[in-house]
């Protein structure tokens, strides 16, 4: 009896073996797909952040003589090199991507290098000139930038809507 019973537990542990292994490529894939779709939410959340610096960089540039914008050029710096990092990780896994955020990447990726020797060259120049500020076209910097940050968040954002648009017609065709 004992034995009767150790064989029907090692085959049900056996069997449960298999059907696990079987799941494993889903969850991975499973697991991809989430963690694509995190990173892709992160960076849109991120180029948000960036657009509001900006904005708010540019905003007082024009609106004051010297402004203190030393936090918003480092948001911009510390947002843009996040946003770089998590390209680098997607670019690596692009073959794997949803279209739509390949796309977004294929129109994101050029401009990140622009921005950051923009905002450097911003950072130093409201470094070497922060009490004449007026006497550079620091204000021009600040506006470019802003586009620059406004065309990002406005790309990263349509790729998230296009991946809740697919997904949603994937549901609805399956249902």
């Amino acid at each position: 009896m004992k034995r009767i019973f150790s064989v029907g537990v090692t085959a049900t542990l056996v069997a449960a073996s298999v059907a696990a292994l079987q799941a494993a490529p889903r969850t991975t894939e499973s697991t991809f797909a989430t963690r694509t779709s995190t990173l892709m939410q992160d960076m849109a959340a991120r180029s948000s952040a960036l657009e509001q610096a900006a904005d708010k960089l540019h905003a007082l540039s024009v609106q004051q003589e010297n402004p203190d914008v030393s936090g918003q050029l480092y948001a911009i710096r510390e947002n843009v090199n996040q946003i770089g990092r998590d390209l680098r990780i997607l670019q690596s896994e692009k073959e794997a991507l949803p279209a739509a955020d390949r796309q977004a990447i294929a129109r994101v990726r050029p401009m990140m290098p622009v921005i950051a020797a923009d905002t450097s060259e911003a950072i130093q120049n409201y470094n070497t000139h922060r009490d004449d500020l007026w006497a550079i076209p620091f204000s021009a910097e600040a506006n470019k930038i802003y586009r620059e940050a406004a065309r990002v968040d406005r790309d990263l954002h349509l790729a998230l809507a296009r991946d809740k648009e697919l997904r949603l017609e994937s549901k609805l065709s399956t249902d």
